[in-house]
């Protein structure tokens, strides 16, 4: 089994989630408006091929002898996640539903030591109007990620073909591990110890610290796309 190390954000996301284990503060999520006609089940696949080659979302982190790493899945364990169809057209007000859905959707918690760090789902609001929604654990994407899977998938629905990106990924990791080990690190470390030096100790795994509150951010694009 592959074993990476992992980057100083991730360990900080990850602290942050042992420590509240049922807090749902780093699911993140975004959901893109697509006024166009649309095959439902062309554009999941394609979203399913785009999330199943993407790196980030197809590991899972694992804590031993105090020493944390990220395996990659293989591809026994890499499920094609084709995501979820929800039709609302019957709905008298199909936005409200959509909104409370995506909701509970949002909140529900993912497993990081089993790599289940991401989900989707595309739903119809009318002809020709739907959402998308792409929810992840913020320890495998940010914002700008989101923005680049999104045209991933677009471009996959459009025909292009899907690659892997771990290369990319790869290079992320070792960048961040040369610079933990590098001079401009040392002087970053030593200039914020004493930046911050009479403010509070930091949040540690110890029993009673207490947890910090949920905190839920969503971000919603509008496209009217023309495919080819």
């Amino acid at each position: 089994m592959k074993t990476w190390p992992i980057t100083q954000a991730q360990q900080g996301i990850w602290l942050g989630q042992v420590k509240s284990p049922e807090s749902t503060r780093y699911n993140t999520a975004e959901f893109i408006e697509l006024n166009v006609a649309l095959d439902s089940q062309k554009w999941l696949g394609a979203a399913s091929r785009v999330l199943h080659r993407c790196t980030a979302l197809n590991v899972q982190f694992v804590e031993m002898s105090g020493v944390l790493s990220q395996n990659p899945l293989c591809e026994a364990q890499r499920v094609k996640v084709l995501g979820e169809y929800l039709d609302l057209t019957n709905e008298v007000e199909p936005l409200d539903s959509a909104k409370r859905f995506l909701t509970n959707w949002y909140a529900q918690p993912y497993n990081l030591s089993e790599g289940h760090l991401y989900r989707h789902v595309l739903i119809k609001l009318a002809t020709n109007h739907y959402y998308w929604a792409l929810g992840a654990h913020h320890i495998a994407l940010d914002g700008f990620s989101f923005s680049l899977l999104t045209n991933r998938v677009v471009a996959a629905y459009d025909g292009e073909s899907v690659t892997s990106d771990e290369a990319q990924y790869l290079a992320i990791l070792e960048e961040d591990t040369k610079y933990q080990h590098s001079t401009a690190y040392a002087q970053d470390k030593a200039y914020w110890l004493e930046t911050l030096r009479d403010f509070p100790s930091a949040a540690t795994l110890r029993a009673g610290d207490e947890p910090s509150g949920d905190e839920k951010i969503k971000v919603a694009t509008t496209l009217s796309l023309k495919f080819n």
